[in-house]
């Protein structure tokens, strides 16, 4: 079976990427997959996966995806389409211009199962009524609709269609995310952090994730405290803007920016407390990390519900004037807490790898059958 996954920007190490990752490591090579994106790959651990399998990462090299480039992208997905033949496709987005324009083209060349899976939230605004306007109609040519939380269905697919939306979870390999007490340890000593209290954020620089907010509750702390530092893994268009920002606080020596991590799930082992102040968030998968790895959770309500699986969230508003109450909430955080329980926890939940990954494999064959069936070749 040969599939082509489509993403919206550059491959870096975001949630789509950790999904579709977490998704086809342990899928059959029976299913042939393939990778577009429109600008670059930027994930040498997601390429050498793809690749691995026997598939390919087609980088269309546009310098953005903007609408003026809908024309070039167009062009450009027609003619890897056209040089590869594909049982179905699957665009992984949020994006609803991208989601509406991917559907058209994919069945207009050919492919006969399509699958919109939205992973994205959207801030409803002029350019989001626009955009349901302008794009949505392009939505009926898709066979199939996923989402990784019913609040992301609901902002990303026409009303007529939401009966038959199907949720995905974005399972973890829970295994990779038990506390690990030597890799604390090891971590620790290697970033210099002593007997610090660490807050830990993962996402990229990018307005969504919040990150101005985020540094002025951590000046709060500081005035209160000096015994907490601020560990921030990600990269993004706003990183430059934020390093300024923190260093207008004058917090340089208290804040660290880590980069792009290939080993998340043991840097959340040295960080004490994490926080999520998203300003709208299709799922959230480093927040169920977090909560696998035992850790006590300040997160954003914009977060959908399903995000919030352990009793160790603290969910809050992210409102400016919120600010104090995300300083009481973290320095309130119980760093003592039992760091195993979220690991069983989260055992208990739907986000257990192999289950999500059955769900879907079995989601694919049944597509397949059918359109076998249906070209009369069973």
């Amino acid at each position: 079976m040969n599939i082509l996954y489509l993403c919206a920007g550059a491959i870096i190490n975001r949630g789509v990427e950790r999904y579709i990752m977490n998704l086809v490591s342990g899928m059959s090579k029976d299913f042939h997959i393939d990778v577009v994106t429109p600008l670059k790959c930027q994930n040498t651990q997601f390429q050498e996966l793809i690749e691995k399998r026997g598939g390919k990462i087609f980088e269309l090299g546009l310098c953005h995806i903007r609408r003026n480039l809908y024309v070039k992208y167009k062009k450009q997905l027609e003619d890897t389409i056209c040089w590869n033949k594909y049982d179905m496709a699957e665009v992984h987005t949020g994006d609803i211009p991208l989601l509406g324009l991917s559907a058209w083209i994919c069945r207009k060349n050919g492919i006969r199962r399509v699958i919109l899976h939205t992973h994205n939230t959207h801030k409803r605004n002029l350019q989001y009524n626009i955009d349901r306007m302008i794009f949505l109609p392009f939505m009926k040519q898709a066979t199939d609709f996923w989402t990784c939380s019913v609040k992301a269905g609901n902002d990303s697919f026409p009303e007529r269609v939401q009966y038959k939306v199907k949720w995905i979870p974005n399972a973890i390999d829970i295994e990779k995310f038990k506390f690990d007490l030597t890799s604390r340890s090891k971590i620790r000593k290697k970033l210099c952090i002593g007997r610090k209290i660490v807050i830990g954020h993962i996402g990229a620089f990018e307005r969504q994730k919040n990150h101005k907010f985020l540094i002025e509750v951590f000046a709060k702390i500081c005035e209160k405290s000096d015994n907490y530092v601020l560990f921030l893994a990600g990269e993004g268009a706003l990183l430059n803007e934020i390093k300024k920002k923190v260093k207008m606080f004058k917090l340089e020596e208290k804040v660290i920016f880590y980069g792009i991590s290939d080993n998340v799930h043991e840097v959340l082992n040295a960080v004490d407390i994490f926080v999520m102040p998203s300003l709208w968030e299709g799922f959230g998968i480093a927040a169920i990390e977090a909560q696998a790895n035992g850790l006590p959770c300040v997160l954003s309500d914009a977060l959908p519900k399903e995000a919030f699986v352990t009793d160790s969230c603290e969910v809050l508003p992210v409102r400016k004037n919120h600010a104090e109450r995300w300083k009481n909430a973290i320095m309130a955080s119980d760093i003592q807490t039992n760091r195993e329980k979220g690991y069983v926890d989260i055992c208990s939940s739907p986000y257990q790898l192999e289950k999500m990954r059955e769900k879907v494999v079995q989601s694919y064959m049944a597509m397949f059958s059918s359109e076998q069936k249906k070209a009369g070749k069973i």
